[in-house]
């Protein structure tokens, strides 16, 4: 498998002893949050570290370093960039993409080369890309199974958010069927002279034939629609006898 593009990240360049816990509470536990993201207060820092940002694309890995040495684990982003509230000390930034586990390393890799101190590095100076090349060569194989498996699951939510969309199209089609049916059916078939029961029980009975194959009939439609329109006909006919429309 052709080498996907990586990074590294600090997750709490302030607090680097905190790294190990707030990996943890991000993608190893069972409620984890599965986020990544940075915040830079430094104006004049902030676009070049948008920029690597916004080069992120799905598939990278991102590996987390404490400190300049240490790597603790690398994760897979599997989502563009959006923008929302840091929520406690755990997932502080404000910058985010959704990311997903590939590997943690207990205890940290101490590496030979070290790095800078930025929040974001690129695959660029010669103790980052050692670095990273270290690291590929101790994931690479897992990274093939688990790139399979988000796309497997990625495939799944499409094909099921297609499904939902059939089918509210079918429902939407049968209804407007259903309704043409109905205004066919119903007004061809009163008689000169109905009784506002007979218009009552033509009217249930017609929208229950124009209606059959329409799935949402049994468990809204009949308990709820006719009653309600099959009442109006009623009124309507009733002021009508009365000359009141």
């Amino acid at each position: 498998m052709k080498r996907p593009d990586m990074w590294i990240m600090k997750d709490h360049p302030n607090q680097p002893e905190r790294t190990e816990e707030i990996f943890d509470c991000l993608f190893c536990r069972d409620n984890s949050r599965n986020v990544i993201g940075w915040s830079k207060e430094d104006e004049g820092e902030f676009q070049r570290f948008m920029n690597y940002w916004e080069s992120f694309k799905i598939g990278d890995i991102v590996v987390i370093m404490k400190g300049t040495r240490k790597t603790v684990g690398c994760v897979i982003i599997v989502s563009k960039p959006y923008e929302e509230e840091g929520i406690d000390d755990c997932e502080w930034f404000n910058f985010k993409r959704r990311a997903k586990l590939l590997k943690k390393f207990d205890p940290p890799i101490e590496h030979k080369t070290g790095t800078n101190r930025d929040t974001i590095i690129q695959y660029s100076g010669e103790g980052a890309k050692s670095i990273m090349d270290e690291v590929w060569e101790m994931v690479a194989d897992e990274y093939s199974k688990k790139i399979e498996n988000i796309r497997h699951d990625r495939l799944k939510k499409e094909i099921e958010r297609f499904r939902l969309i059939l089918g509210l199209s079918s429902e939407l089609s049968a209804l407007t069927r259903g309704l043409s049916t109905f205004c066919t059916f119903h007004c061809f078939s009163i008689a000169p002279g109905t009784t506002e029961k007979g218009h009552k029980a033509l009217y249930i009975s017609s929208f229950k034939f124009s209606f059959r194959n329409f799935d949402i009939y049994n468990r809204f439609i009949y308990l709820h629609f006719i009653p309600a329109v099959g009442t109006t006909v009623v009124v309507f006919f009733r002021r009508r006898a009365k000359r009141e429309v």
